[in-house]
């Protein structure tokens, strides 16, 4: 049905999406949680094609990180908001009854979001890297080994190295 080709983990997920549920993740997992502001991204990467997985995995990983840069995302956030050219644009943005829930007047909220914005392209670019030279190959072996060809119903008899065609994920009914 689908060709492997180097570009194309599965039939499900790429390279680019892999990388994209990591930028996500981490942008999400730096954000402190009572702020609209992660929930927001969160639905942006609901409906963007990254993998979910991935994004779990890594803003999870980044909420347990993300205490420990509360110091750096504090006097970023200061910076940002001491800004003297935006101080007209902050104060009119009070005004606005659904600004109050993004916390942006936090300065570890603005700093956070700052530093998420400023990590999301690195991450991404490198994930995606990751992925194309070692990914592949590491999530072939994953896929082949017994527990997951169990999982996803593949016979004893479908040996990895007899079967040249891509594992079917995807049930046709």
């Amino acid at each position: 049905m689908h060709q492997r080709s180097e570009n194309q983990i599965s039939s499900i997920n790429s390279p680019h999406e892999l990388a994209l549920g990591i930028a996500f993740g981490t942008v999400i997992g730096i954000m402190p949680k009572d702020s609209v502001i992660p929930w927001l991204i969160t639905l942006v990467f609901l409906v963007s094609r990254g993998n979910l997985l991935c994004g779990i995995v890594a803003g999870l990983l980044m909420s347990m990180l993300s205490p420990s840069l509360d110091g750096l995302s504090d006097r970023m956030g200061l910076s940002l908001l001491s800004i003297n050219s935006m101080q007209a644009t902050f104060a009119s943005w009070i005004d606005v009854p659904w600004v109050a829930w993004t916390r942006f007047n936090n300065t570890v909220v603005a700093g956070s979001f700052a530093i998420g914005v400023i990590a999301g392209l690195p991450v991404y670019l490198l994930s995606q890297v990751f992925f194309r030279v070692w990914g592949i190959r590491m999530i072939q072996r994953v896929m082949d080994t017994r527990v997951i060809r169990f999982l996803f119903g593949a016979s004893a008899e479908d040996s990895p190295a007899t079967d040249s065609s891509e594992p079917n994920l995807v049930t046709e009914t």
